[in-house]
């Protein structure tokens, strides 16, 4: 059975982003908001740019149209290269959303940037998105 929470786009940005505490220690928020979707992503690392970043991801569905919503982290590597990865798509429809929390690591080029993107879709098909850089 799949795990559901719902909660208003406030909550997903009331997320537990921890202050920084020195040169080694990194953390960071984005959010951006689409027609019919809000987004957001906090992440928090400690180490260089390959060391693993711990990532939490928020979408909130803002609009009553029948769509569903979804979320994802984009990064860029040391190259300046775009890396999208997966989707997290929410079904359960207007005024609720929910929170991800995943790890994220390039062992290669390392990350450098961090970022969210927010999506509408109706099934595959993306209608509508948005994107933030931290």
């Amino acid at each position: 059975m799949r795990k559901r929470s719902t909660l208003t786009f406030a909550g997903c940005l009331a997320m537990g982003i921890l202050a920084a505490t020195g040169t080694a220690h990194a953390n960071g928020v984005a959010q951006c908001f689409t027609t019919g979707a809000a987004g957001s992503m906090g992440y928090d690392y400690q180490g260089g740019v390959t060391a693993p970043i711990d990532v939490e991801l928020g979408v909130s569905d803002t609009s009553a149209d029948s769509h569903h919503v979804a979320v994802r982290l984009i990064t860029r590597d040391t190259n300046g290269d775009r890396h999208n990865w997966s989707w997290h798509h929410w079904y359960s429809g207007k005024d609720t959303g929910n929170t991800w929390n995943t790890t994220a690591q390039d062992t290669d080029k390392g990350i450098r940037d961090l970022g969210v993107q927010a999506a509408v879709f109706e099934g595959d098909h993306l209608l509508n998105s948005c994107t933030e850089w931290d």
